[in-house]
């Protein structure tokens, strides 16, 4: 999200670039997931996200079983593949199966707290925001109102 941002143009084919150009020298970082105060992840993934739909942008299904009426929070830790494996991971996207892949954890959580080194930049809903080191990830249930015009 931050290259994308700081790229003057907009659309898949500028992701598809950029990714070709930071993918292969992209180093993982450490990272300590704790889980409702009570399972503890140590991992080093691509990345992780938190979903409480089953698509981000372009329609991709990254958490097909991930409900906005569970008052849970999918946990999805992605696993870096290597080059050769990447269209297998787009064929998992394509079936909108990849829940069904070896390069995804999916655990479910109404709180995590992520431990990290150091602070850094995070997507958050496709914006690059900068977060501190320890972050804490809460559903927040029954909490978005809408109003409708008669």
């Amino acid at each position: 999200a931050d290259y994308f941002a700081k790229d003057g143009n907009r659309g898949f084919l500028t992701y598809a670039k950029l990714v070709t150009e930071k993918y292969p020298n992209y180093k993982q970082k450490e990272y300590t997931l704790i889980l409702d105060d009570e399972t503890t992840i140590e991992c080093k993934p691509f990345f992780f996200f938190f979903a409480n739909s089953s698509q981000f942008g372009y329609n991709a299904e990254i958490s097909p079983k991930a409900s906005v009426q569970d008052g849970l929070l999918d946990v999805c830790v992605f696993k870096k593949p290597n080059i050769l494996e990447i269209p297998i991971v787009a064929t998992y996207f394509l079936v909108k199966q990849i829940d069904k892949s070896k390069f995804i954890d999916i655990y479910k959580a109404k709180k995590i707290k992520v431990i990290r080194k150091e602070a850094a930049v995070a997507n958050i809903d496709g914006e690059p925001i900068e977060i501190s080191k320890d972050i804490i990830v809460e559903i927040n249930p029954l909490s978005l109102n809408i109003l409708l015009n008669n």
